[in-house]
């Protein structure tokens, strides 16, 4: 089963995508192996799993009980692609978390993973709105967001915040403060409550690991911002 299309730079992220960017820091390898995995991810998982293994130790919002059980649940999905890695029951397990991609579910116990599901307004300009905010950053192209069902999918939102962020240590400084504003505005009011569901409902490793990551992820960029605002 095809997931939803998340690219980077106009490709669909997988293993050797997140492995490409190895020189950036954690903070972008983190953001690309997340919208991996929570974009109904294929084969040669252990990889992107691995980019996301070590939690953010250094933020004072997420206390050690926390993290000992997210470092627990890395634990179990590297396990699982070791020993299991298998993508069809993984793909069968994402289609029960948050029902097939482009249809429209009722379904109690489905997720929603699109920004629009979550926040105020119409949808369709929100769409609208973000394909042209990834285009205006060469993260889609004009074809690319003809093709993609859902821009406010949580993977598309988080590879573009990694894309942001490559950008930013590529030299163009001032898109540090483009991801920061599109964290604030796109992924805040709902991913981390988004995170927690899945690592709640999840039964395959692999995603359980995805939502404990996520919400955590979350957790630490809502603390850092504050820190900022209080800061200046």
């Amino acid at each position: 089963m095809r997931g939803y299309q998340v690219p980077y730079a106009g490709t669909q992220p997988d293993a050797g995508a997140v492995l490409a960017y190895a020189f950036a820091d954690d903070r972008v390898r983190r953001y690309e192996a997340l919208a991996c995995l929570l974009s109904a991810p294929g084969s040669s998982l252990e990889p992107v799993v691995r980019a996301v293994i070590e939690p953010c130790e250094d933020c004072a919002f997420i206390d050690s009980p926390h993290l000992r059980e997210i470092r627990r649940a890395g634990e179990d999905a590297l396990a699982w692609c070791r020993n299991v890695g298998d993508p069809c029951s993984l793909s069968a397990e994402y289609a029960r978390l948050f029902g097939l991609p482009g249809v429209a579910h009722r379904e109690r116990g489905i997720l929603p993973v699109c920004e629009g599901a979550y926040v105020a307004g119409d949808p369709d300009e929100l769409a609208g709105e973000l394909r042209k905010q990834y285009e205006a950053l060469g993260f889609w192209s004009a074809a690319d967001s003809r093709t993609v069902e859902c821009p406010g999918h949580v993977g598309q939102e988080l590879a573009f915040v990694a894309h942001c962020l490559m950008l930013s240590r590529l030299g163009l400084r001032e898109m540090s403060r483009t991801a920061d504003s599109f964290i604030i505005e796109h992924l805040l009011p709902w991913a981390l409550v988004l995170g927690a569901a899945v690592a709640n409902q999840a039964a395959n490793p692999v995603l359980r690991y995805a939502g404990c990551t996520l919400e955590q992820l979350m957790a630490c960029e809502r603390h850092r911002l504050r820190s900022l605002s209080v800061a200046s």
